[in-house]
């Protein structure tokens, strides 16, 4: 179609051959000057190919007095330098005015690499843009009327569902941990809200434009029946919010527009760099109350993996495995420190103390005693068995690793010990029998002395008959003389 549209309108203008160069025209069908010289004539001109076509143009761009006054602003070295060293945080997309994808850049890392890598061979492109050379321009201006509308590509919607999923959680789990439980509600707008943020983002990137209050329309509609029905809203609500922003895009058709201005920008940046400082804080004193980091013996404070590493399962499991379920970000239905409030313990309690204090709420709030309505005490009943589940499932005992170490240690000297005389046993029996001594004698009768000398000579006691002689015929070492061996003559 353009092409026809310009062998149209070179048809009308053929009529007109006019070259116009920085303000002169000049009649390319006159007669040429004569040669001042000879005063005889020039040949005649030739005509290069396709001059008609570059004359009209020409003549179109001199007669806006655009091309003799245009001059590029941007630089691609420039651009490549910033991305270089500052990529990850949409440095060349600001310097180029490309404020929205800036914004997503900086919030996501640079598309978690992934965009840092398309830019590599984009930039090019997105400097062509920015400068806005008026043969660029008429050609960008000519294609968007013909197309009317951005085309949809699988890339773009890609995009576009990744970003909105990040800003939901992102968002979503760290109001999780500002407001309590009672109002995770809360969370869950927000969660929506930066959803629908994140896709305008991604909609509004170079001369594409889309309609933020139409997405966030739908995803807050979404949200509400899928929260009236009690169903996960992340699956549904995302599909709408990209739904609504393919609806509405359209072409900037002005270059100088922008979906953010820098300082919008640097304002939406200052904002969520001041959310995310609350919310670390509210996180940090989550993780002291959860003991997920615990302070030691020596006074410092020791990293709890096992605490941690459940924590972070189970809120994985409730974000993911629920499709957008915030509250697994910030605890389960019931905090540890809630569960210690309710049956009123202190921290690093024991499960003794833990119990008591369980029989002594249950007691109090038994249906049958409790005065008040019956059905207020079921409920705490049912608040007391959570809170004890809660903190019988994640009470762990100190461990004292110095102390598990020296056992360690004393095991296995022992074991060594005992090693070694069983081998020192065994080199004593491999040694032979000692000299076999004088003969035995019974029980009052002297026998040898099993030195390997002389034998002396036993013989009968009858006074004194407890005293008789050393066992004859012993091994030759004394922690062997009570064993007696074969006995010498």
């Amino acid at each position: 179609r353009i092409a026809r549209r310009e062998r149209a309108y070179r048809d009308t203008r053929a009529s007109e051959p006019v070259l116009c160069v920085i303000g002169t025209s000049l009649d390319l069908d006159a007669a040429p000057a004569p040669n001042r010289r000879t005063l005889a004539p020039s040949p005649p001109r030739q005509r290069p190919p396709g001059w008609n076509e570059f004359a009209v143009r020409s003549y179109q761009n001199c007669e806006e007095g655009t091309m003799a006054s245009w001059r590029p602003t941007h630089s691609i070295c420039t651009a490549y330098m910033l991305w270089l060293f500052g990529g990850w945080g949409g440095l060349h997309h600001f310097y180029l005015g490309r404020h929205a994808q800036a914004i997503v850049w900086v919030t996501t890392g640079g598309m978690f690499g992934f965009g840092l890598l398309r830019d590599l061979f984009r930039i090019p492109a997105y400097v062509r843009q920015a400068n806005g050379k008026p043969t660029d321009e008429d050609h960008q201006k000519e294609y968007m009327r013909l197309t009317g509308k951005p085309t949809v590509h699988g890339s773009h919607v890609l995009a576009m569902m990744v970003v909105g999923t990040w800003y939901y959680y992102c968002a979503g789990g760290m109001a999780s941990f500002i407001f309590p439980t009672e109002y995770i509600a809360v969370a869950y707008v927000l969660g929506a809200a930066a959803m629908s943020v994140g896709v305008w983002l991604v909609g509004s990137a170079g001369r594409e434009a889309c309609s933020l209050k139409h997405i966030f329309f739908a995803v807050i509609v979404v949200s509400s029946v899928c929260s009236s029905l009690q169903v996960a809203a992340l699956l549904p609500t995302l599909p709408a919010a990209v739904g609504a922003a393919l609806w509405t895009r359209r072409w900037r058709l002005d270059r100088h527009e922008r979906a953010v201005s820098f300082g919008a920008s640097l304002a939406i940046l200052l904002v969520l760099g001041v959310f995310i400082v609350i919310a670390g804080l509210y996180a940090a004193q989550w993780t002291l109350d959860e003991e997920i980091f615990v302070e030691g013996p020596d006074g410092g404070w020791h990293f709890n993996q096992e605490e941690a590493g459940q924590r972070f399962q189970s809120g994985f499991e409730d974000a993911f495995g629920g499709f957008g379920d915030l509250s697994g970000f910030s605890g389960d239905a019931m905090s540890s420190g809630a569960a210690r409030k309710l049956l009123d313990v202190r921290k690093g309690a024991t499960e003794e103390d833990v119990t008591r204090a369980f029989r002594k709420m249950s007691v109090q709030w038994h249906p049958d005693k409790y005065k008040g309505d019956p059905k207020e005490a079921m409920d705490m009943q049912t608040k007391l068995n959570e809170a004890r589940e809660v903190l019988s499932t994640r009470r762990k005992p100190k461990r004292d690793v110095e102390a598990e170490v020296r056992e360690e240690r004393a095991e296995a000297r022992q074991a060594r010990e005992a090693k070694r005389a069983e081998k020192k046993a065994e080199q004593a029996q491999e040694r032979g029998f000692g000299g076999g001594g004088g003969g035995g004698g019974g029980a009052n009768v002297g026998g040898g002395s099993g030195s390997g000398s002389k034998p002396k000579s036993g013989g009968r006691n009858p006074t004194k008959r407890k005293s008789g002689g050393r066992a004859g015929g012993g091994f030759g070492f004394p922690e062997y003389a009570e064993y007696p061996g074969p006995g010498g003559r």
